[in-house]
C-alpha cells in the first residue's frame, strides 16, 4: 500500500521526491495519502463493530490510529531534518553560558538561581574546568533540610555521565541525540572538555 510510512509510501515519496526534487513536497503528499489510508482503516473498524465483529473492528480502528500517528510523526522529522540541514551546532546554541561553582550549596543554587532564572540546568566550572552539570533533577533528589549543608559538586552530574557534543556536529544530530538520551540540553564542548556553550530544545527549536 502507498501509505506512507510503511515501505509502499516511502517508494511513492522517492518517486514524487525524483520527479520535483522537493523532499518536503513529496512527504506532504505522501503523509496525506498515508493519512487517508489510516482515515479509511478506522471507519472500516467502526463499521465492523457496528455490523458485530467487535475484535477486528478494535484491531482496525488501533492500526489507523498507529499508522496516521506514523505518518504524522515522520512528516515531522523530516521537515525539521530539512530545516536543520547545514546547521550546526556552533550556529545555534547559547555562547553566554551562566555557570556555578562546585563549592556553592544547594540552598544558595535554588535561591539565587533556580527560583529567579528560567534554566533547568547550571554546567558546574572550576578555574575554567568543566566538571559537571547541575540539574533541577539533582536538587529533587536531595530532601530539602539537607540544602544548607550540601555542596553543588556533591550532586552534579560528572563529566563522565553527562551528555556532550561538539560545536562542529550538526543541528539536527544533536536533536536526535537529545532525543535519544532524554534530556533537554547538550553541554558543547571542546575534545579537550573547555566549554564553548550550550545546547537546549528551546535553540533547536528558534533554528528550526
Amino acid at each position: 500500500l502507498p501509505a506512507f510510512p510503511l515501505d509502499g509510501g516511502r517508494v511513492l515519496r522517492g518517486a514524487v521526491w525524483g520527479r520535483s526534487g522537493n523532499v518536503i513536497r513529496a512527504t506532504n503528499l505522501a503523509s496525506r495519502i498515508g493519512e487517508a489510508f489510516a482515515y479509511a482503516m478506522m471507519f472500516g473498524g467502526f463499521a465492523s463493530i457496528f455490523f458485530g465483529n467487535f475484535v477486528d473492528g478494535i484491531w482496525f480502528i488501533f492500526l489507523g490510529w498507529f499508522l496516521k500517528s506514523s505518518a504524522d510523526a515522520s512528516r515531522n522529522q523530516t521537515v525539521m531534518s530539512e530545516a536543520l540541514a547545514g546547521v550546526k551546532v556552533g550556529d545555534v546554541m547559547t555562547r553566554d553560558v551562566i555557570s556555578v561553582s562546585p563549592d556553592m550549596t544547594v540552598q544558595r543554587l535554588v535561591s539565587d538561581f533556580f527560583l529567579v532564572r528560567t534554566h533547568g540546568g547550571y554546567p558546574v566550572l572550576q578555574d575554567g574546568n568543566l566538571l559537571g552539570i547541575v540539574t533541577l533533577q539533582c536538587v529533587r533528589a536531595l530532601p530539602r533540610d539537607r540544602w544548607s549543608d550540601t555542596k553543588v559538586g556533591d550532586i552534579m552530574v560528572s563529566c563522565e555521565r553527562m551528555v556532550t557534543i561538539e560545536s562542529e556536529a550538526g543541528a539536527s544530530d544533536a536533536m536526535t541525540k537529545m532525543g535519544r538520551q532524554r534530556v533537554g540540553r547538550l553541554l558543547v564542548t571542546t575534545r579537550d572538555n573547555r566549554l564553548l556553550g550550550i545546547l537546549t530544545n528551546g535553540d533547536i527549536m528558534r533554528a528550526i
